[in-house]
């Protein structure tokens, strides 16, 4: 039975530490990216995001929420700066629901890594308009930044951006979602 809505949380975090619905431990548990997710909705936040774009590459089967992508693709070195200066002026929560994935770090930088290597350009580009939404915080000034908003306005794509919210998932990211999905 296809589900509404499935879940793909962003590095090293978990599904019941941001939402209650259904979704995908992938930093927890080994899952193939090409396996076919029977949802008519895939919310994917921040590296989800790029995982769920994967997996909709393979598979083109459901409709996608992207909260922050990767995107555009960089060099490794870049986003590592851009993520010491998001921990120095947003900073990560660590709750104790997140921390159940440090057991998996080292699969889990090694995963980090794989993705950073995909563009998520050219796979935004083959999917149906009407398939797609993008959401950014106004001041993620290091994942989902101004430039990135910008392409995403030039390919003519549904882009939401949501004021006095940066890169960490909260309360009306939450919302959002749940209006668009829930009509």
């Amino acid at each position: 039975m296809k589900k509404k809505i499935i879940f793909i949380p962003g590095w090293m975090d978990t599904v019941e530490n941001l939402v209650n619905w259904p979704g995908l431990d992938i930093w927890k548990e080994k899952i193939d990216i090409n396996q076919k997710i029977d949802a008519e909705y895939i919310v994917g936040y921040s590296t989800g995001a790029n995982w769920a774009l994967l997996n909709w590459k393979k598979n083109k089967n459901s409709k996608l929420i992207l909260t922050m992508p990767l995107a555009p693709k960089r060099k490794i070195s870049n986003w590592f700066l851009r993520w010491i200066k998001h921990e120095i002026f947003e900073r990560s929560k660590i709750t104790k629901k997140r921390s159940r994935c440090f057991p998996y770090i080292f699969r889990g930088i090694i995963n980090l890594i794989k993705l950073m290597q995909v563009d998520p350009l050219p796979i935004i580009d083959e999917i149906p308009k009407d398939d797609l939404i993008i959401i950014r915080g106004k001041n993620d000034n290091h994942f989902f930044d101004n430039e990135a908003a910008e392409i995403i306005k030039e390919k003519k794509i549904q882009l939401i951006e949501l004021g006095k919210v940066g890169h960490n998932w909260n309360e009306k990211i939450f919302l959002e979602i749940e209006k668009i999905v829930n009509g």
